[in-house]
């Protein structure tokens, strides 16, 4: 129970305001929206918004997580997908890109957090298209190794207007989290 609630404590610190971690400033920012939570683990972030939010994909390839997804959302099965893939820029049995899995769907007022361990960089690969294409807003994390540096560059490339939340995260002040959008809304 005490590492629960350690691991809950860090969550919420992660998320408060005044961390440079946090992906959304409201969560009336996703209200009428669909979240696309890249690397969701314990779905966090989509449990805070499921209400405001009209249909969240929960991308999260780890397996030990997905046991908790389908039992936590599981009060709102209609409106939330969980799809046991790494987000990248190819398309095999393990991976799918976003331009790959949104090409059959609604791409209308999407929401896209990301936070994957330094991935980010494919994941933005594999979605050239939406980002191009698309009016979207995104908190991308930047802290992973020289995302801080690849990171903004590929979303300057798309043509996105982002700011970039900067703290002292993992003993060092940098960029830790792009929010923006890929076109003026």
């Amino acid at each position: 129970m005490e590492k629960i609630e350690k691991c809950y404590r860090v969550l919420t610190m992660e998320q408060d305001l005044r961390s440079p971690h946090h992906y959304l400033d409201s969560i009336e920012e996703v209200k009428g929206k669909t979240f696309v939570d890249v690397g969701s683990a314990e779905g966090f972030t989509s449990l805070e918004v499921i209400e405001k939010a009209s249909h969240i994909y929960l991308f999260e390839q780890d397996t030990l997580w997905i046991e908790a997804l389908n039992a936590t959302f599981e009060p709102w099965k209609d409106k939330v997908s969980i799809i046991p893939k790494y987000v990248s820029n190819n398309n095999s049995e393990q991976e799918i890109t976003l331009d790959t899995f949104f090409q059959d769907k609604d791409k209308k007022q999407l929401f896209i957090k990301m936070d994957i361990e330094g991935a980010e960089r494919y994941a933005l690969q594999g979605s050239k298209n939406l980002f191009e294409n698309c009016n979207l807003q995104f908190a991308i994390c930047t802290y992973h190794g020289n995302d801080n540096i690849v990171v903004p560059n590929i979303l300057r490339e798309y043509g996105c207007k982002f700011t970039e939340q900067f703290g002292f995260f993992r003993h060092q002040l940098r960029s830790v989290v792009a929010r923006g959008s890929s076109k003026s809304l």
